[in-house]
Parts: structure tokens; sequence; C-alpha cells
């Protein structure tokens, strides 16, 4: 018992240790820019057009250090993923509310959604943890496909809710589609190295914590989707 103890005591060290080191470095990258780009605003020669340009790249890394520290602030505590209010909720209702809610994000990298969503949908648990799952699947098919064109549909199978995220991108070879469900891991043939490595480890944890799964089908060159299966619940 003392020997498992001691085990899981390094294991659980090592993966903090390896947790914070991913974030650090995550943080490392716009805070860069960042300081790159406020010195040369002080530069006096510089025209208002370029000005202009580098305050829009500014706001740009500025929203994704926002977004960084959120997933790794939800990423860094159990107690933020699968907490709250357990309620009956309309699946169909909510994914049309989160999509609406990340439209501008959508619009603003010149990407399209398109819905295929099924009425009476209903399942039992916390709203915002379905939230964290959903949003980090569009966001991930936004960056990585340019532009990007997703397709969210919602179906009732038996007494199972599928709801799938498909986007354009560039697709994921075989022997990487395992590895991207764990912390701080990206395609390393991406167009795209704006994420945070953690959306898609989010997305596995907050589904878990639904009694739900996430399920992968992709081809290079094709696209991606991905699957949540949630537990529907019927309301007589």
């Amino acid at each position: 018992i003392l020997t498992l103890a001691v085990r899981r005591e390094q294991q659980f060290k090592r993966a903090r240790e390896l947790f914070l080191a991913g974030a650090t470095h995550e943080l490392k990258t716009p805070l860069a820019c960042l300081r790159l780009y406020t010195e040369t605003l002080q530069r006096p020669e510089l025209d208002d057009s370029h000005r202009g340009k580098i305050m829009s790249s500014m706001i740009e890394d500025m929203d994704r250090l926002e977004n960084i520290i959120e997933q790794v602030l939800s990423g860094s505590s159990e107690e933020n993923i699968g907490g709250g209010k357990i309620e009956i909720f309309d699946v169909r209702q909510e994914t049309e509310l989160i999509v609406d809610e990340i439209s501008r994000f959508v619009a603003d990298n010149n990407a399209t959604v398109t819905l295929a969503l099924q009425d009476d949908c209903r399942m039992s648990g916390n709203r915002s943890t379905l939230g964290v799952a959903l949003r980090n699947l569009m966001r991930n098919a936004v960056l990585y496909a340019e532009p990007a064109e997703i397709s969210i549909t919602l179906r009732k199978k038996d007494n199972r809710l599928l709801l799938s995220v498909s986007d354009n991108g560039p697709g994921i070879e075989k022997k990487d589609q395992k590895r991207i469900f764990e912390s701080f891991q990206r395609i390393e043939n991406s167009n795209n190295s704006a994420g945070s490595g953690l959306g898609l480890y989010l997305v596995t944890r907050a589904v878990k914590s639904l009694d739900g799964s996430v399920s992968l089908a992709s081809e290079p060159g094709i696209g991606s989707t991905f699957t949540l299966n949630l537990p529907a619940i019927e309301v007589k």
C-alpha cells in the first residue's frame, strides 16, 4: 500500500510539473508577441496604416492569451469541470446558444457554421460542462481550417445523444488520433499553431464528467468529425 501511495504521489508530481511547464510555454508566445508589438508602436516613424495593423494583431493575441489562461485554469483543477448545478436541459437549445455565443469569433476568422439539430434531445447534467466541450471543438475547427466550414449535427440513437462537430481541416493521421486528447498535444504538420494544446484534453474531461465519451473520425486532407456520445433522458 505504501509503495502504491508513493508511486501515485510521484506520478502526480510529474504530471503537475509537465502541466506547469506546458502552461508556461503556451503563455510565453503571445506575451512575446505583445512585447514586440508594443516596442514597434513606440517608433515615431511608424505610419498610421501599420500602426492600425499592429493594434489589430495585438487584440488577436490578447484574445488568444485570454483563451489560453481560461483553458489552463480549467485544466489545472478537477473542480472546474464536472461540478455545478445538475439539471435536465435541451441539448439542441444549449448548442444553439453556444454557437451564437462564439459567433463573433467564427465570423472574425471567416468561418461558417451549419446546424442540423434534432428536436427533443434532452439530458441530465451540468450545461456549462457541455459548453466547455462544444466551445473547444468549435475553436479547434476554426483554428485548423482556413477558412473553416463547420457542420454541427445532433441526433438521438436509442438512449444516447450523438452531437458531432465536423470540419474541412487538414485531417489527423491515424498515429496521432489518440495522443491529441492528451494535454498540450498538437499535430506536428498542422497548418495552424495558435491552439494551446489543451482543447481536446478539456473536451475529454468534460464529456467524461457527463457520463459520455468522445470519438474521432478523420482522414488527412479531408477533415475531421468529433462526436460526443451523451446519455439521453426521456421527459414525460
